[in-house]
């Protein structure tokens, strides 16, 4: 979602820009995203066109909720991993 905040992001812009997601979990997550209204997804045309996924207005609350929380949390003393550089040789978070 944080990639998203800049503004709209075609399927492969944004796959590219989270680094190493595999294209089925990237799928799997926007469509999560998608069904919570986090996210909106707008097809530009006939099929093999782009399509272009963007926050809804409840994405960006959202997002303005979590980084709230991550705030607190880092205030509070907690460890959060918020960059790739907190990532283990699988790309999840360490």
């Amino acid at each position: 979602m944080c990639k998203l905040s800049g503004g709209s992001l075609r399927f492969l812009q944004l796959k590219r820009a989270l680094g190493p997601i595999s294209q089925r979990m990237l799928t799997r997550t926007l469509k999560k995203l998608e069904r919570v209204a986090a996210v909106a997804r707008t097809s530009t045309g006939s099929a093999g066109m782009p399509v272009i996924y963007s926050l809804t207005v409840e994405g960006t609350e959202l997002l303005e909720a979590l980084h709230g929380l991550s705030s607190w949390l880092r205030k509070h003393g907690y460890p959060v991993a918020d960059k790739e550089d907190d990532r283990d040789e699988a790309g999840r978070f360490a």
